[in-house]
């Protein structure tokens, strides 16, 4: 997709919001067809604690960011071996290759080449732009500080995004525990890294489509065995 990151609407941490808007920038100035290739990855865990790397938030290049989750974009055009990731926050290209940005920024090996055990574990929820703009909403109230009585980052300028159905789901969509239809699926990081390598061949949109039908069950289902 020929879009710039200056093109864009961003708020600093509010990651699902800045994809939401970028979703429907597709929808309603591209070619339409191009939001039936697009893919919403919520990544988190049942800590909320996912380390994401290449993250312009890092205190050094070298380390991880800890998310209590993150929310970026997949660009995969049907039948093709291509695809994109859209990623505000990190410092990788906007957009990304999604191979390089699996390798550099989640790193699905991470924590067992170096035999740590308790490294958080990174689950994703993968849901279809379409679906994301029609169903996601949030009245922000998971940025509220009650006890300062203010917002932890400043809000976006326009509305809370919101549908005819519900003014606030945003927990449903960070919750890794079980899929939830219009929602999406969830997977683990290995395990989506590991299928889209043996994959490749039916092109990356087709191989979500059928891992969407495949996977309707818990996480912890489908996590590679260690």
């Amino acid at each position: 997709m020929d879009i710039s990151r200056s093109e864009c609407i961003y708020t600093a941490c509010y990651c699902e919001e800045n994809i939401w808007k970028l979703c429907k920038k597709v929808c309603d100035f591209s070619d339409a067809a191009l939001i039936e290739s697009c893919w919403v990855i919520f990544l988190s865990n049942s800590e909320r604690c996912v380390p994401i790397f290449k993250q312009m938030k890092a205190p050094r290049p070298d380390h991880p960011v800890f998310w209590d989750y993150h929310v970026i974009l997949l660009f995969a055009p049907g039948g093709s071996l291509a695809a994109q990731l859209y990623d505000f926050d990190s410092t990788l290209p906007f957009p990304c290759p999604l191979d390089v940005y699996l390798k550099e920024a989640l790193r699905p090996t991470f924590s067992t080449d170096r035999n740590l055990e308790d490294w958080p574990r990174t689950l994703l929820r993968i849901v279809s732009a379409r679906d994301y703009l029609t169903n996601f909403a949030s009245d922000r109230s998971h940025m509220w500080n009650k006890q300062l009585g203010t917002y932890n980052s400043p809000p976006p300028d326009y509305p809370c995004i919101r549908t005819e159905r519900s003014a606030n789901n945003i927990q449903e969509f960070i919750e890794m525990t079980d899929c939830q239809g219009e929602k999406g699926f969830v997977v683990a990081v290995e395990k989506f890294a590991m299928l889209l390598n043996e994959g490749k061949s039916i092109g990356i949109s087709d191989l979500i489509k059928s891992l969407a039908v495949e996977t309707q069950f818990p996480a912890s289902k489908l996590e590679v065995n260690q």
